[in-house]
């Protein structure tokens, strides 16, 4: 069989997967639909906003959104989810298909390429980011891409890819910067050329950003550090690093929550697996360096570290783990390399005796049914936990913003934390307690003490005239972000003399999200101003 049919086992499977993931669960996750909406009003003339005549990038990812503003101006703003989609399902199958080609490229068995490269396909993270809406595994295609390129020292291809890579979520720069260090160790009088181009692509979009919006960073970057970040204040650091690592673990697959599904609550077990996964990872990067024409996958070995740091440093919220899946990608793939590389070394011992091969091939044997199990077990319980979680989204975040489409003037401002759902379907314009699209929101938390002198600002200062909060907020005086809603009684009263609840919602599965299923709208008193 040609190499190039091969890949087509390995693709066709990950398709059936995808597809009744997405049948099965009916994903849309909530980030999605801001980029939705601004891709919405792009296509209807209304420009790169999400509250119409507020000009804040509220989405990370332009190219995204652009090539769905593109399919919503051709075939109607309704297609925006399915075209989604299909951009997403083609990602994907040029993730396989890069991929398969690289391994190929540096010497390895088409059989093992094809399928290490089905083994990436179904892992857990990647399917529900295949059906998820997010614009990850278009930033992993690009990524996938720029490394083939690279295999075939095509530099040129490379960079434009990684240009692009950026415009499609901004932290695609710190992939941009490993590639170019791959190109200057190569031939360094190149590197400047490579720049240049590099920053020729980018050009057009950041003299537009900067004329349009003010600034070429995504104010959600902003946003997510200074108000959705859990404050690093509240923990010391060795407990914050000891957390950011746990989460940046799920990068290599090793998902606390399929261990516990396997072994159940033992530490020791998961730090077991992460650590072998570790040595695996570790054998395929020094495999990598040995050999001059697998130079091109230096850059797997030294994005995930960098990206864990600058996520680290960057104060990235944890609770989003689709930012760890371009790692997992890197990760994937020298993991199955060192493992290549750990049978071929047991089968090319000259000492080796037949007992000794025995002792070896029996525990990775074991580890990789262990593996393979976790991934089935993953899959099962993402498939369970979507259905469920998105079964949520549009009982009680969709129904919230559809009653207040059609319970609220037209021209009234809404404040609410969760903009996907409740803000797109409300056709409101927008206050977001969480700050991606608003300005001033940022700037609030960023002068305040607390967040409940902070929140109190916000009422004072932006006047919404309904609320959107999650119940327990109120009710517990539990700010979402963390800290208290209300920094003392007497702004708690202010908040009952000037707001009245009117309205709760709950779903039948709202206890799966625990006291976070419940959502009450408040409405402004109007003799309050």
């Amino acid at each position: 069989m040609d190499y190039r049919a091969l890949i087509f086992v390995a693709l066709l499977p990950s398709i059936v997967v995808w597809f009744f993931f997405w049948k099965y669960t009916d994903i849309c996750l909530e980030d999605a639909l801001i980029t939705y909406r601004y891709a919405e009003n792009i296509a209807t003339g209304n420009g790169f906003v999400y509250n119409l005549g507020e000009r804040v990038l509220g989405t990370t990812t332009p190219l995204y959104t652009l090539l769905l503003a593109a399919g919503a101006w051709i075939f109607g703003i309704q297609t925006i989810p399915v075209f989604s989609n299909i951009i997403l399902a083609i990602s994907g199958l040029l993730v396989g298909w890069f991929t398969y080609s690289v391994l190929i490229h540096v010497g390895l068995d088409r059989w093992l390429s094809a399928t290490a490269t089905l083994f990436l396909l179904v892992q857990p993270q990647f399917v529900v980011t295949v059906a998820g809406g997010m614009e990850t595994m278009l930033v992993l295609a690009l990524m996938a891409g720029s490394l083939y390129a690279l295999c075939l020292g095509r530099n040129q291809s490379a960079v434009v890819l990684c240009a692009l890579l950026v415009l499609a979520r901004i932290d695609g720069v710190v992939w941009a910067g490993v590639v170019f260090f791959v190109i200057g160790w190569n031939k360094m009088r190149r590197l400047p050329y490579s720049i240049l181009l590099f920053v020729l692509i980018l050009l057009p979009w950041i003299v537009f950003a900067v004329f349009y919006f003010g600034s070429a960073i995504p104010h959600s970057v902003i946003a997510k550090k200074i108000v959705v970040y859990e404050a690093v204040s509240s923990l010391d650091f060795g407990s914050n690093f000891i957390a950011h690592m746990r989460w940046f673990c799920g990068a290599l697959g090793a998902s606390p929550d399929y261990v516990v599904k396997l072994f159940g609550k033992n530490a020791v077990v998961y730090w077991l697996v992460v650590s072998v996964l570790v040595c695996l990872f570790m054998i395929g990067a020094i495999w990598v360096f040995r050999e001059k024409e697998r130079r091109p996958l230096v850059a797997m070995v030294a994005f995930p570290p960098l990206l864990c740091i600058a996520y680290l440093v960057g104060h990235a919220p944890r609770m989003f783990y689709w930012y760890l899946v371009p790692a997992l990608w890197c990760c994937a793939v020298l993991i199955a390399l060192g493992w290549v590389v750990v049978f071929e070394w047991d089968k090319r011992l000259s000492f080796g005796s037949r007992g000794w091969r025995q002792m070896t091939v029996v525990p990775l044997f074991l580890f990789s049914m262990v593996l393979l199990t976790n991934t089935i077990i993953g899959n099962l319980h993402e498939r369970s936990f979507n259905y469920y979680y998105q079964s949520i989204e549009k009982g009680l975040r969709k129904q919230a913003g559809l009653w207040l489409a059609d319970n609220t003037p037209g021209d009234t401002s809404v404040a609410m934390e969760a903009i996907g759902y409740q803000g797109t379907f409300s056709n409101r314009r927008i206050i977001d307690l969480a700050g991606l699209i608003s300005p001033d929101v940022v700037r609030i938390y960023s002068e305040s003490k607390s967040r409940g002198l902070a929140f109190q600002r916000i009422l004072d200062e932006l006047k919404p005239d309904y609320l959107v909060l999650r119940s327990f907020e109120v009710d517990r005086n539990m700010n979402w972000h963390g800290g208290r809603l209300f920094e003392d009684s007497r702004q708690a009263e202010f908040f009952k003399k000037h707001y009245r609840e009117i309205k709760r919602f709950s779903t039948a599965f709202s206890d799966f999200w625990g006291p976070a299923g419940y959502i009450t709208v408040f409405e402004r008193q109007p003799n309050e101003g």
